[in-house]
């Protein structure tokens, strides 16, 4: 496997990877979890308008980056980057800290260490752009996401029942590390 930095012409490769996922469980802070009634799916990219091809017409992606990883010609998954764009309020303004705004790997892949060699590709990314800290956003209803963060050392930054309106059941969390 390779990963490769990709330019954001490529975004609808990127996009070939499917970052569906189970909803089956809640998050708790502190670690536990409770079981959904009802399980459901949940895909980020089936909602019009919103994700990774749409970043570029919403933000300055001048200085974002697109990790990939390759088996061959295959993509396996990949890590998109928020860098200095004063417009994305998830960097809080700062010049030190990158934030990963989607993080995908095949599902037929998946929990088989693609994604912690991504993690470590963006964190080395970050490093070499002069970034202290790398901060992640899931929910609570994404518990391999949550696992996956702590599996990485971050720690739970914040929790906001806010963030996406009454209509939404879904706690926003945010992961950080220092890097």
């Amino acid at each position: 496997m390779e990963i490769q930095e990709l330019k954001f012409d490529s975004v609808d490769r990127y996009t070939q990877v499917p970052i569906a996922f189970e909803v089956g469980e809640r998050f708790f802070i502190g670690g536990d979890v409770t079981a959904i009634n009802v399980p459901w799916v949940k895909d980020y990219d089936a909602y019009p308008g919103e994700g990774p091809r749409s970043y570029a017409s919403w933000f300055d992606i001048s200085n974002w980056g697109i990790l990939a990883a390759f088996e061959g010609s295959r993509i396996l998954g990949g890590v998109m980057l928020a860098f200095r764009c004063p417009e994305f309020d998830l960097l809080d303004g700062r010049d030190d800290l990158v934030h990963i705004v989607d993080i995908r790997v095949v599902p037929e892949s998946r929990s088989t260490g693609i994604g912690r060699r991504l993690w470590e590709a963006a964190e080395a990314w970050s490093r070499a752009r002069g970034a202290t800290t790398l901060r992640v956003e899931t929910q609570d209803i994404n518990v391999p996401a949550c696992r996956f963060y702590q599996a990485m050392g971050c720690a739970l930054v914040s929790c906001s029942s806010e963030a996406y309106g009454p209509e939404i059941d879904e706690l926003q969390l945010i992961w950080g590390k220092e890097l």
